[in-house]
């Protein structure tokens, strides 16, 4: 576990057996250096705070570079209602094949409780491809999900079933 403070202007690096990365505020993608880089195993950026918007897209290629790597849960239950924004290119970057389920698609999970979301885009110029598909629940170590898939794209995203989900 790294415990991520919002004031700290430094890259965070995972290790081979999965990490948990704690981040106080979101607020810390702002510093010039912020980064949190998951490495081997399933890592994980767990928010910490309440009444957090963690938007993914605003944090790979920025400049060229991605603050965020690697990570294949993102959990938002936090101390209070979070929000996740997501887009189909967001999950394909950072998510990897068969992580959750083996069935050759690239996944990411999120976790979270009642009162937090997940916005969730689709991918421009795919046509009528390019949306995602509710596929209903499946169980994961115990727990329910609710799986939204594109199978052009084989990609899926696993959401907490207790978050709400909102499609854009």
């Amino acid at each position: 576990m790294q415990h991520v403070l919002a004031s700290a202007d430094a890259e965070y690096f995972g290790s081979a057996n999965g990490t948990e990365f704690q981040l106080d505020n979101v607020s810390y993608f702002t510093n010039g250096h912020a980064g949190l880089h998951g490495g081997a195993g399933i890592d994980t950026l767990k928010l910490m705070g309440a009444g957090q918007t963690l938007d993914i897209s605003k944090l790979l290629n920025v400049g060229g570079h991605d603050k965020i790597t690697s990570i294949e849960i993102i959990d938002i239950t936090g101390t209070g209602n979070n929000t996740l924004k997501l887009s189909m290119r967001d999950v394909l970057e950072l998510g990897h094949e068969n992580v959750f389920r083996n069935d050759g698609h690239t996944q990411l999970m999120v976790n979270g409780n009642a009162g937090d979301r997940v916005e969730l885009s689709g991918m421009s110029g795919l046509a009528q491809d390019g949306g995602w598909a509710n596929k209903g629940l499946v169980a994961i170590n115990g727990q329910a999900y609710t799986l939204y898939e594109n199978a052009a794209m084989h990609v899926e995203l696993l959401v907490q079933s207790a978050v709400s989900t909102q499609l854009t």
